[in-house]
């Protein structure tokens, strides 16, 4: 995994933060999670990282880049618990429920994405959001692109923390870039 991490790092591709990652990883030892979407592919780095918890039996990952999709894929030959789907979230339409639904994809329009794959998370599943704190911590450049994308996140970020005040539990957590976990009440 060492390696593949070191690939995409170099590459410039976007992955789960080490804290972060290993926090979800040893979420799945309280909770029996065998079955996850994730909404983000990149090159499928966090989808092998986790794809080795014992309790998973299938990850489906969706990337809408064919590129990185095309990248994933040969990286994933080999791999039996991990599905990955060339498709926008946006169009993507789940054919089952799940016990983790992962939000590592697109930071515009979360709200949207909340709505449709809420509803496909199992009674006793949660929904794993991250990069709640994006550009919060960086010495990079501000650019306007960032500071909109900034801004929706924080707006995105607000939105959850309403939805403690009515049918979900949500925890945020300041590790890395942020992330939330929620599940149903």
């Amino acid at each position: 995994m060492e390696k593949f991490k070191q690939f995409n790092l170099e590459h410039k591709i976007p992955i789960m933060r080490d804290k972060t990652i290993d926090f979800l990883y040893h979420i799945f030892d309280n909770y029996q999670i065998a079955q996850v979407l994730e909404i983000g592919t990149a090159y499928g780095y966090s989808s092998k990282y986790l794809a080795r918890h014992p309790s998973i039996s299938k990850i489906i990952t969706l990337e809408n880049d064919t590129e990185r999709f095309g990248v994933a894929q040969e990286y994933m030959k080999g791999e039996t618990k991990i599905f990955p789907v060339n498709i926008s979230a946006f169009d993507y339409e789940p054919k089952q429920d799940f016990d983790c639904i992962i939000f590592d994809g697109p930071k515009s329009n979360q709200e949207k994405l909340f709505a449709k794959y809420s509803t496909h998370l199992k009674p006793q599943g949660f929904i794993f959001i991250d990069n709640l704190n994006l550009f919060q911590k960086t010495d990079k450049p501000m650019t306007k692109n960032r500071i909109k994308l900034k801004d929706k996140v924080a707006a995105f970020k607000q939105f959850i923390e309403k939805l403690s005040n009515q049918s979900w539990h949500v925890e945020i957590h300041d590790i890395d870039d942020g992330f939330a976990i929620l599940r149903r009440k």
